[in-house]
């Protein structure tokens, strides 16, 4: 494990740290610790070590990506009297307590922070290429916008920082796990340490690159084919693995987008394979385009990469004889 000098820059900065009176440095208030970031930036890798360091990180988190379901539930519906009950039972129940929230800044207001009890926020920030290279792995999303959203969602996020008045914690994900004991040294005082040598071993095993098991987890897998044209209606079915969600898809000729449809009709086949309740069919009229036979056609999920098999043959060796 690399060991830092006292030239290394451990990509760690402190605001609003309170100023401890002398002689009350090892006392350690009650605390709420909130971990943020852009999406992909390695919060799932702060909150399983706030986890390894004894704290309580939420109702329904899992151990994979840490997402708290209840209070997550209440700041996506903006419902501030759900969440100020939810608060008053965390309090009650733990001296210290924490949850993970990605891009904090699209969910709550500044003020409504005063709602917590001594909050402290660790807020993580990554290499835009490697956040961006993250979303294309993971989702099968194009690069150049995930770049724009890397970018935009930073700003936003640091913007939103700005307005607190509470203890924040920023840091480097990269630098983290260069310099993991350092990482966790810090965020231990962060969080209201000392914790265990066996906690602190267990935080430096948390921080660990491209987890694998978050990666699957994160991943999103889908698959699907086109049939045929009949009529002049192009068939075919898409899903998300795992999902009963109906899925976006797009028909691309010669690369352009031409028209979007959505996956949601009822094929008994697929019902019959085990595919949810089967309702992962589509059928597209692409009468308009017949008279362009050699465009290639494509049928791609929306926004993102992932192809149908039988994508990339001309509309003519599609026509059902």
């Amino acid at each position: 494990m690399k060991q830092p000098s006292s030239l290394s820059n451990l990509g760690i900065l402190f605001f609003n740290r309170p100023v401890v009176p002398p002689g009350l440095a090892g006392l350690q208030p009650p605390r709420t610790v909130i971990i943020t970031g852009p999406a992909r930036s390695g919060t799932s890798m702060v909150a399983q070590a706030v986890k390894a360091a004894g704290v309580f990180i939420g109702a329904g988190a899992d151990d994979i990506v840490h997402e708290d379901i209840e209070i997550g539930d209440a700041l996506e519906r903006r419902d501030v009297p759900a969440l100020e009950a939810i608060i008053a039972n965390r309090n009650i129940g733990h001296k210290i307590w924490a949850f993970k929230r990605p891009n904090l800044q699209d969910y709550m207001a500044p003020a409504v922070m005063e709602k917590f009890r001594n909050p402290h926020v660790v807020v993580t920030i990554r290499d835009i290429a490697a956040m961006a290279r993250r979303a294309v792995m993971s989702e099968q999303l194009a690069a150049w916008p995930m770049l724009d959203e890397a970018v935009a969602g930073q700003a936003a996020l640091l913007a939103f920082l700005k307005e607190l008045r509470c203890p924040l914690m920023v840091v480097s994900y990269e630098k983290a796990v260069a310099f993991a004991d350092s990482f966790v040294e810090a965020l231990s005082d962060f969080i209201g340490g000392p914790v265990t040598p066996d906690a602190a071993e267990e935080m430096r095993g948390a921080v660990e690159p491209d987890r694998s098991a978050y990666i699957r987890s994160a991943r999103k897998h889908y698959d699907g084919v086109i049939d045929y044209i009949v009529d002049g209606v192009l068939s075919g079915w898409a899903r998300e693995t795992g999902s009963e969600a109906p899925v976006q898809l797009t028909l691309l000729l010669d690369d352009l987008p031409v028209v979007t449809f959505t996956a949601d009709q009822m094929r008994p086949d697929l019902a019959a394979l085990g595919f949810g309740g089967g309702r992962h069919g589509f059928a597209v009229s692409v009468r308009p385009f017949l008279h362009r036979p050699h465009a290639i056609a494509r049928v791609q999920v929306a926004g993102r990469t992932f192809e149908l098999e039988k994508s990339g043959r001309p509309l003519a060796q599609l026509i059902s004889r």
